[in-house]
C-alpha cells in the first residue's frame, strides 16, 4: 500500500463531487517549541495492539467475537490507522482496570438472545459506576456480549448479542465498547 505524499503540511484536496477539504499530513507537522512532538492517532492502533499479548481472560476467541471480518492482512494494511480494512474502528482492549467491573448474581442465570424481549442480568455488586446503557463482557466459562438498554437497581436489562445465555454464578463483567 502506498502512502500519499503531500507537498507541504496543508493541502487543499478537490473532491470528485467538486467540494474541496484541508488534509494534514501529520508526519511533517511539528508546532513550534515540541521539536520532539510526533503526531498520529491518539488511541489504540492496529499496530499497537500487534504488540500486546493475550492473558487472563483475553483470548483471540474474543477478538474474533467482536470483529468477525478481522484478518491478519488489516495489521499489515493499516498498522497506523485505528480502523479495518473494511472501515471498522478498532478499539479492542480487553480488560482495563479503570473499566466498570462486577459480578453477576450467586446464582445461574439464563438470558435471553431475543432483543424483543430483555431480561435483567442480575449483579452482585454495585453497578452506579456502569453506563445507562452499553455493552458488558461477561467473562469465565461464558464469554457473552451482553447488551443493555437500561438499568434496575441491581441489574442491567437486555439480552445476549453474542456467546453463551448460561451465565454461571459470580461470573466477573466489565463495561465494553463495541464502537
Amino acid at each position: 500500500m502506498a502512502e500519499l505524499q503531500l507537498s507541504s503540511p496543508y493541502n487543499s484536496v478537490l473532491k470528485r463531487d467538486s467540494t474541496t477539504i484541508l488534509v494534514e499530513n501529520f508526519k511533517k507537522r511539528k508546532p513550534d517549541g515540541f521539536d520532539s512532538f510526533s503526531s498520529g492517532n491518539a488511541f489504540h492502533t492496529l499496530g499497537a495492539f500487534e504488540k500486546s499479548v493475550f492473558d487472563g481472560d483475553n483470548v483471540i476467541a474474543d477478538l474474533s467475537m467482536q470483529y468477525p471480518q478481522l484478518q491478519i492482512k488489516d495489521f499489515a494494511l493499516r498498522p497506523n490507522s485505528s480502523f479495518t480494512v473494511g472501515g471498522r474502528h478498532f478499539n479492542f482492549v480487553g480488560a482495563a482496570k479503570s473499566s466498570a467491573f462486577g459480578l453477576t448474581i450467586n446464582s445461574l442465570q439464563v438470558m435471553t438472545i431475543d432483543e424483543a424481549n430483555p431480561l435483567i442480568l442480575e449483579a452482585d455488586t454495585d453497578i452506579s459506576r456502569f453506563s445507562s446503557s452499553g455493552h458488558l463482557f461477561i467473562a469465565g466459562a461464558a464469554r457473552t456480549l451482553f447488551e443493555y438498554t437500561s438499568k434496575t437497581a441491581t441489574g442491567f436489562i437486555g439480552y445476549v448479542k453474542s456467546g453463551n445465555v448460561n451465565i454461571p454464578l459470580s461470573t466477573e463483567f466489565i463495561q465494553y465498547s463495541t464502537d
